[in-house]
């Protein structure tokens, strides 16, 4: 059976394609039209499709459209007009939108059109499409999305999200034999529109930049506005919780806030607060991470007490906080953890796809390696390769990859690593990833400045091999499964911080991927090579772009190369090294030279 799976509301648009109750290829949306987050979480946005992500995953797998027998897609209408007169007792915020009667009915409507779009989109009949199209809830694609995705045959499952249908935690027993809600905490009460709310009221983008407040909490202290943070999020010992958000938040009126915290709220271009003596940024953003941090376990003891599995899945973009993961994985009652790689929106088209192969397709679920969903996306061949080096008159030569990066890392440089399918997710695990040396304690803020152009608060995670992380991480139980796709947070032995100062966090802890040798064994010769020569079994792994989606495709990876200034790179057999184009056409101008100068140095 072959099931097209699609996330389409909200943001995050995917695709994801399951023969015979396998995942194939899935891709988000925004690797390939390369707008960060794929489109704005608006109503008008609704049927902004993910037809490049489509056809992808349909090419990947060799199939027609016409092939498909199920089209699964991560959202009920059904579900979501059952709370339809809710949504009246609610003050209105921002007119139009998710959280009014009007928006509300809209947004219905607008989903409605889904398969009448896809059908004309591919050619197809109306009626054709209707037949085979799913409506599949929100939450049951993310539980599914971690849970057939897991290693588990059986685990307790946590979704914790901005909304579904109209819920924003649900916690389930996940089973051979199916899904089955438990308890579930719903709209208004979120922590999900928690993190976006104080994210944007920190200067930042809700939606998109939360994993920059996680790394910042680092940096401040939590006591003082705890008590701020207690009267907007309450929760009891049985993973229910109130949250207490001023609708006038949702329309970006921050005087609620800014009363309880003692501080207005910061506009984007305004300074930072998070070192020295005022850190109140930073001590916002400790609070914000200390309560998710009980949130998350007391959740994760509810779970265990409900379903009494030993083994945990969790899915929802707050699922994305590796350092409640790493909380949950060290202090929960559970003996492993599996947190899906793409957490967040995305991951539901691969819940979708699951859910119905299961379902209607009569798989049962049995154990897989977590690592078979890591790597999902577009590969290229050597001779694609050459022509999108061809293209961007870049000079290359054959190598053995994993022995010149080696040297390469050793010898001080930053290295672009394009090899084998993109990644699944948001972390760049080895395919698509900016390499560096661990132990130069500069490193991090050449690449924070003159290739990421990003925060400087922000952290660097390493890759580890698996044979040696318990001699340079400290973990009570056995390294999670979660880790393996840099989902989770260990602390780093402190006699081991003078070696790797450039992948410590200020605590002295560090989000990792501990890499076993099946999980993507030329990345794993990489890092081998490395501490053969330098003694350290590990690497800075970083995301290969520049305040743009992950790079995708060749051209993709020559564009960021050309754009910012790290040293090499590596796709496939071929190395990219020496100066760039315009620092040796003889045919620029002065003008054009001297442009390039004072980018490069400023003005003299």
């Amino acid at each position: 059976m072959n099931v097209l799976g699609i996330n389409v509301v909200y943001h995050q648009q995917s695709a994801a394609i399951a023969v015979d109750g396998e995942i194939l290829a899935a891709a988000e949306e925004e690797r390939f039209t390369r707008i960060k987050g794929g489109k704005e979480p608006h109503v008008d946005n609704t049927l902004a499709f993910p037809f490049a992500a489509t056809d992808f995953v349909l090419r990947q797998a060799g199939l027609r459209f016409s092939e498909i027998d199920i089209i699964a897609t991560s959202f009920s209408p059904e579900l979501r007009a059952l709370h339809a007169a809710k949504w009246r007792s609610f003050q209105p915020v921002l007119g139009g939108e998710f959280e009014t009667p009007d928006g509300d009915r809209a947004f219905r409507e607008l989903i409605a059109l889904i398969p009448a779009v896809m059908a004309a989109r591919y050619g197809a009949a109306p009626a054709w499409v209707e037949a085979r199209f799913r409506w599949v809830p929100h939450h049951l694609c993310h539980l599914a999305s971690a849970y057939y995705a897991s290693p588990f045959e059986a685990a307790a499952g946590v979704v914790i999200d901005g909304i579904g249908e109209f819920e924003s935690t649900t916690i389930a027993d996940c089973a051979p034999d199916g899904l089955r809600v438990l308890q579930q905490v719903e709209y208004p009460n979120s922590l999900g529109f928690v993190w976006e709310i104080l994210t944007n009221f920190l200067g930042f983008k809700g939606n998109l930049d939360e994993g920059k407040i996680m790394g910042l909490a680092a940096y401040g202290n939590p006591e003082p506005l705890r008590p701020a943070l207690r009267e907007l999020i309450d929760m009891d010992d049985e993973g229910r919780f109130v949250t207490r958000l001023d609708p006038r938040l949702l329309d970006h009126d921050y005087t609620p806030l800014e009363r309880a915290f003692g501080f207005r709220h910061r506009l984007p271009y305004e300074p930072l607060a998070w070192q020295g003596r005022d850190r109140r940024h930073a001590d916002l953003a400790a609070a914000l991470q200390d309560i998710t941090n009980e949130v998350f376990l007391k959740l994760a003891r509810r779970a265990h007490a409900l379903t009494g599995r030993r083994h945990l899945v969790i899915a929802g973009g707050v699922g994305l906080n590796c350092v409640s993961n790493g909380l949950v994985a060290e202090a929960g009652p559970f003996e492993d953890l599996y947190v899906q790689p793409a957490s967040g929106d995305a991951g539901t088209a691969v819940g979708a796809a699951l859910h119905l192969c299961h379902t209607e397709g009569g798989r049962r679920k049995t154990t897989v390696p977590a690592v078979a969903t890591h790597y999902l996306g577009p590969s290229f061949d050597d001779n694609e390769i050459r022509e999108a080096l061809k293209e961007h008159h870049l000079d290359h030569e054959r190598v053995d990859p994993a022995e010149m990066a080696a040297d390469l890392l050793a010898a001080g440089q930053v290295v672009g690593w394009f090899q084998g399918p993109m990644e699944w997710g948001p972390r760049a695990l080895g395919n698509r990833s900016l390499l560096a040396n661990p132990t130069l304690p500069g490193i991090r803020h050449v690449i924070n400045l003159n290739v990421k152009h990003r925060e400087e608060f922000r952290p660097f995670c390493p890759t580890i091999l698996a044979e040696h992380a318990a001699n340079w991480l400290v973990a009570t139980r056995p390294f999670c499964q979660a880790s393996r796709a840099m989902l989770a947070t260990y602390p780093v032995r402190r006699e081991k911080w003078p070696e790797v100062p450039s992948i410590l966090h200020l605590d002295g802890s560090a989000r990792v991927q501990i890499l076993k040798r099946e999980d993507n064994p030329l990345f794993h010769d990489l890092i081998e090579a490395f501490r053969r020569r330098t003694g350290v079994p590990m690497v800075l792994n970083t995301s290969f772009n520049d305040r743009e989606p992950i790079v995708c495709t060749p051209a993709d990876a020559c564009a960021c190369y050309l754009k910012t200034r790290f040293e090499a790179m590596i796709l496939g057999p071929y190395l990219v090294r020496g100066p760039k184009p315009w620092e040796r056409d003889p045919a620029l101008t002065a003008f054009e030279l001297e442009a390039r100068r004072f980018d490069s140095v400023g003005p003299s």
